[in-house]
């Protein structure tokens, strides 16, 4: 009986909500367990190359203790502590197999020094990964590209008079160094090594 309030107030990307109309439910009942503080049991989904549905984790319910919704890249992600995975994990709302069955059990409290802005800054594109403190070495024009992304609390030092460098932590994924790829070569890797080392072998592969 709340679907039409809830469409008014949600805006979804045609992509995201094509063949998936239940997502305003799935959005509700994950908003109501992060309200009454509660787990959720869901079943969960991916695509196979014949674009049929397959559930993940062998057909078992993941269970989560929800903290958030957010809006990352086109698509909504509830973010939350996963009893699976044993720590704090993100699962896109639209790829919920079903309406979530909000548990009677209370959730995991949220940790103490836990930030949504800190934990998506890091994980790109809200891909988690291990986590790694790099140096970046960037033209002078990607001032404002850097302060978009990683906000006014990063550090720049000038290098030369076209260049800047800025240490900060991030989640090592495919989807930084795609963030990195994009900006062709204006922004580089300079350090650590050994994510150097990741990204060429990336590259490599592309190739």
């Amino acid at each position: 009986n709340q679907a039409l309030m809830l469409k008014r107030n949600i805006s979804l990307a045609d992509r995201v909500k094509a063949g998936n109309e239940q997502i305003y439910y799935i959005m509700d009942a994950l908003n109501e367990a992060i309200n009454t503080g509660k787990k959720v049991r869901f079943l969960y989904f991916e695509f196979t190359a014949g674009k049929r549905k397959k559930l993940k984790n062998d057909g078992e319910p993941y269970i989560l203790s929800p903290y958030t919704l957010t809006w990352n890249g086109d698509n909504y992600y509830v973010v939350g502590w996963s009893d699976k995975h044993e720590k704090i994990a993100t699962f896109r709302v639209d790829r919920f197999y079903q309406v979530p069955e909000i548990s009677p059990d209370d959730a995991i409290p949220k940790p103490k020094k836990f930030s949504i802005g800190e934990f998506a800054e890091k994980a790109f594109q809200l891909f988690d990964s291990e986590h790694a403190n790099v140096e970046l070495l960037c033209e002078n024009s990607m001032m404002s590209t850097v302060l978009d992304h990683f906000g006014s609390k990063v550090k720049p030092k000038q290098i030369d008079k076209d260049h800047f460098a800025f240490s900060v932590e991030v989640s090592v994924s495919p989807t930084f160094f795609a963030w990195v790829f994009e900006f062709g070569g204006k922004i580089k890797i300079v350090n650590p090594q050994s994510v150097i080392d990741e990204y060429y072998e990336l590259l490599k592969k592309s190739l």
